[in-house]
């Protein structure tokens, strides 16, 4: 029977193009969102993260998960026009004293870098919460089928989870430090200036959001193939054709989240490349 799965693995037929999908798809699919608590453990943290700056992709409650309204990632748009609009002022009308120091100088240069760079990265998440807010429920759908497929519980997880919460913890750490340390050392950053960075946070957060479901997907993939061996050293369950189908089943769906991540997230991590 390995033999035969290997043949399907490879089989072009097979490969499934995540392009398909459209939100109208993606709504049918996320009609049975119940969420087993294992991956709410791994997911919490993640979308705690996101959701201070109001940018999460999905909203979990009552242990199901749901798309966000048009009114909460539109929302979530007029704040980032808001405070783009506001750095512009802010850059515009700040007055620099003759004798400023060229550390000084340079830093209000990298923030006119700054402004650019992080306005493409927001805009670039508003229009994946609000165009692909279906798909981002669909791709937490998809790998609790895989998990369940496989078995994956919080033990298997529990690593994960704790690595999660140490990164989202963590981002908002260093942030109050270098607010901090911004305060301290230069005096002309004022309580105003701090709103409008700290509003530039959220791109770093989708980004390391991206970051931490790439590592969940890779931790999915290595609970298959250590399943997989498992499969292929038990010689009573070798001739069961359904644990075999499942094993494709899941293999196929690792597959389709892997492209779905790619395809939310490609263009807003390449910015860092």
């Amino acid at each position: 029977m390995l033999p035969s799965l290997e043949n399907s693995l490879e089989s072009p037929e097979n490969v499934h193009t995540i392009e398909s999908i459209s939100p109208e798809a993606s709504n049918e699919e996320t009609v049975n969102n119940k969420i087993d608590k294992d991956l709410q453990s791994v997911l919490r943290p993640l979308n705690l993260m996101q959701a201070i700056v109001i940018c999460s992709k999905y909203r979990i409650s009552d242990n199901k998960i749901k798309p966000h309204s048009r009114l909460y990632n539109w929302l979530g748009f007029t704040l980032v026009i808001a405070f783009r609009i506001l750095s512009i002022h802010k850059l515009l009308t700040s007055n620099y004293p003759s004798n400023v120091s060229r550390l000084v100088a340079f830093l209000y240069m990298i923030n006119i870098f700054d402004f650019v760079f992080n306005a493409i990265g927001f805009f670039l998440n508003s229009y994946v919460n609000i165009i692909h807010r279906y798909n981002n429920v669909w791709l937490v759908l998809k790998l609790q089928h895989i998990h369940r497929i496989l078995n994956i519980n919080s033990k298997n997880l529990q690593m994960l989870i704790i690595y999660n919460w140490i990164s989202a913890i963590s981002i908002y750490i260093v942030f109050i430090m270098y607010m901090c340390y911004i305060s301290l050392f230069f005096p002309v950053f004022s309580v105003f200036g701090t709103i409008v960075t700290f509003s530039t946070i959220s791109f770093d957060i989708n980004v390391i959001h991206a970051l931490l479901l790439i590592k969940l997907l890779r931790q999915t993939l290595r609970m298959w193939i250590l399943k997989l061996l498992d499969l292929k050293n038990t010689d009573t369950v070798s001739n069961d054709e359904s644990l075999w189908t499942q094993m494709f089943d899941a293999y196929k769906n690792i597959l389709d989240v892997y492209k779905m991540i790619e395809k939310l997230f490609k263009l807003m991590v390449s910015i860092f490349l």
